[in-house]
């Protein structure tokens, strides 16, 4: 293990891989690095350990000497990857002294709080919008999962506690509120395993600790979502569908159930977070029986999806059925992408009235859960104002013909056979004009003028089809 009272210390060893930090000068007191090997992955985490709280003594607090950071960071790096070290970053003044403590990357830490503006929390109300947001929550922990595999489980465990026992009062109070059993002895690795979000940052995976959102209860068919600001380190919790007044928020707790029937959801709840759901599709034997013919549908539709990916008809016909089949379920997540999906097809078959219905219906799914700025929407909004301009868009058989024809196009053999016959009819009606004026000038009667007209045509169609001929 490498303690370094300093962070400085700890910089000049990886001034290659981090970004340089406003840093007071080393301590006398620095340690030199102990090094230790990686564990094995099967040992990333252990249920049998427990942190022992008085072999870990929070760094005293220097508001000034190591900013942003109000605390000291305390590291630790493996010796067969000594440029991967980690950290534990604290701020004991974010959000108005609830306090966040991060135990990443050096350069990831500093990027973070480069980045990192305020935002204001916003209220619940009576009625909510799908698409609305509900509320903010920002972390009080944020904990590289890339840490759980590289680290001894001693030193993870050890990293981890010290980043909580830095925050301040408030901030450590809500979070050991949150702690309950669960299947890992240490009362930290049970909250971080059971109340974490899972989010990104910089392509790095992180357990986000967000004590407001970690009060919402579970429900397989959830009435909310939330996407990660990676500006602000704020969850937003949104409706994914309208909200009645005085109805519960709930969100799903394990991403990809759309598949899962009612028996391998219950155990995945019941192993990884000790309870046994009640939801409106878990409740009864009858909801049950209903849910898992539905979503054994839902998977054999989106395997056969897979194979007929090449038939345009095939996978709009799918995908209609996948919309109908998450309707009757109450799913919203998977809706957009695959009415997208259907949209392209559509316009391959080039019927642009089907690809345009559904790509307004993609469209409006995708700004609930991605956005209304999100590029899902902007990838729709081009197909939905011009799909026959789309990249997607094939003309139907003998399509292309007429409307090529229609804008002055087609073969350069049409455009010639198309000149001729301009060409006969003018001669023609020049001929029948002076054959008239002739007729009229001689004095001859009306039967005697048609002949004469009759005649001038003929001979001048005679001598359009010699033309031809030649």
């Amino acid at each position: 293990m490498a303690i370094l009272s300093s962070t400085f210390t700890y910089l000049t060893a990886l001034t290659s891989l981090l970004v340089p930090l406003a840093l007071a000068e080393p301590s006398t007191q620095s340690l030199p690095p102990r090094e230790f090997t990686s564990p094995p992955a099967e040992h990333a985490l252990r249920g049998d350990l427990v942190c022992e709280l008085d072999d870990v003594a929070p760094r005293p607090r220097h508001p000034d000497a190591f900013r942003p950071w109000t605390h000291e960071p305390y590291c630790i790096h493996p010796v067969e990857k000594t440029l991967l070290g980690f950290c534990t970053f604290t701020n004991a003044d974010f959000m108005g002294g609830r306090g966040l403590s991060l135990v990443t990357l050096p350069d990831l830490a500093q990027a973070i709080m480069e980045r990192t503006t305020m935002a204001i929390s916003s209220s619940p109300r009576p009625a909510i919008k799908a698409g609305e947001t509900i509320f903010l929550d920002y972390p009080a922990l944020l904990i590289s999962r890339d840490s759980v595999e590289v680290f001894e489980p001693e030193e993870r465990i050890r990293m981890n506690w010290m980043a909580l026992l830095q925050l301040p009062d408030a901030g450590r109070g809500e979070v050991r509120d949150m702690a309950s059993d669960g299947k890992y002895k240490d009362e930290l690795d049970n909250l971080v395993a059971m109340n974490s979000l899972g989010v990104q940052y910089a392509g790095f995976r992180q357990y986000g600790t967000f004590p407001e959102a970690a009060k919402m209860n579970h429900d397989c068919i959830p009435n909310t979502y939330y996407r990660f600001n990676d500006t602000t380190l704020a969850v937003e919790v949104f409706a994914i569908r309208d909200v009645k007044p005085g109805e519960e928020l709930t969100y799903s707790y394990v991403d990809g159930l759309q598949e899962i029937p009612y028996k391998d959801r219950h155990r995945l709840l019941g192993s990884q977070f000790h309870f046994e759901c009640n939801c409106s599709i878990c409740g009864d034997t009858a909801s049950r029986r209903e849910s898992n013919r539905r979503r054994d549908n839902i998977k054999n539709a989106k395997a056969a999806l897979n194979e007929v990916s090449d038939d345009a008809a095939q996978v709009v016909a799918l995908c209609k059925k996948l919309l109908r089949l998450y309707g009757e379920e109450g799913m919203i997540l998977p809706r957009p992408l695959t009415a997208e999906i259907a949209a392209y097809a559509a316009n391959q078959m080039g019927d642009a009235k089907e690809a345009l219905r559904y790509a307004k219906i993609a469209r409006d799914y995708w700004s609930i859960i991605a956005g209304p700025h999100s590029s899902e929407v902007t990838r729709l909004e081009e197909l939905i104002r011009a799909p026959k301009d789309h990249g997607s868009y094939k003309p139907k058989a003998g399509e292309a013909a007429e409307e090529s024809m229609g804008a002055g196009g087609g073969s350069g053999q049409e455009m010639m056979e198309d000149e001729d016959e301009e060409a006969v009819l003018d001669a023609v009606r020049a001929a029948m004009l002076k054959a008239k004026k002739v007729a009229k000038e001689s004095g001859v009667g009306e039967k005697e003028q048609e002949k004469l007209v009759e005649q001038a045509v003929q001979a001048a169609l005679k001598r359009a089809m010699s033309k031809d001929e030649l």
